[in-house]
Parts: structure tokens; C-alpha cells; sequence
């Protein structure tokens, strides 16, 4: 199972986490291990890239974190829009997909 975990605080700072394996299916054929790493790797490269937010990031097999001391606006809703895949994927495949928002602390919209 991949176990994901979000944390934010009041000030901008973020740590994404994700570790483990999907185990939906054998290496090169896990869907759910393609979708989440697309998901991860496209916030971290958009917050580098496109936001040009102060981010560290570290992206290995079984492993990834992201890491960033603020977010602007912008930035916050690509956070936001990378939870709505996850919780996506989570969703349809709750076996192989844990997303922990526990200390996800900015408002959510519905919430």
C-alpha cells in the first residue's frame, strides 16, 4: 500500500509524503503506482517550475517527498488540485492507497 501524508500549517509551510508500493499489480503494470507517481511528480515539478515556490523534493522508487518553507496562492491550489487526484485514486482503490489530510490546515472548500 502506498501511504500518503499531506501536512500544512497556517504559515504556508508543506511536507508531502508517500511510501510503500500499490502491490494493484506486478512492477511496470500498477496502475495505481503510474497515477499516484504522475500526481506527485506533477506537483513537485509545477511548484519548481510554474509557481517558482521555494521547494525541495526528492523522488525515488517507493519513496517521495516534497517539501516547501511556503506557498503562494497559487501554489495552494496546486496543492489542492493534487488532493483531488489522490483522493480520487484513493477512492476507487482504498486497498492499495492511504491519503492522511490530518494536518492538511488551510480552508478547504466543502469542508
Amino acid at each position: 500500500m502506498i501511504r500518503a501524508c499531506i501536512e500544512t500549517w497556517s504559515d504556508g509551510r508543506l511536507l508531502v509524503s508517500c511510501t510503500g508500493h500499490a502491490g494493484y499489480d506486478e512492477h511496470g503494470k500498477d496502475i495505481v503506482c503510474s497515477a499516484v507517481s504522475a500526481l506527485v511528480q506533477t506537483l513537485a515539478f509545477s511548484l519548481d517550475e510554474v509557481t517558482n515556490e521555494n521547494v525541495k523534493y526528492s523522488l525515488t522508487g517507493g519513496n517521495a517527498s516534497i517539501e516547501a518553507s511556503s506557498l503562494s496562492n497559487e501554489g495552494k491550489t496546486l496543492l489542492r488540485s493534487f488532493l483531488v487526484g489522490m483522493k480520487a485514486i484513493e477512492s476507487a482503490y482504498p486497498d492499495n492507497l492511504a491519503v492522511d489530510t490530518r494536518l492538511f490546515q488551510w480552508e478547504q472548500k466543502g469542508s
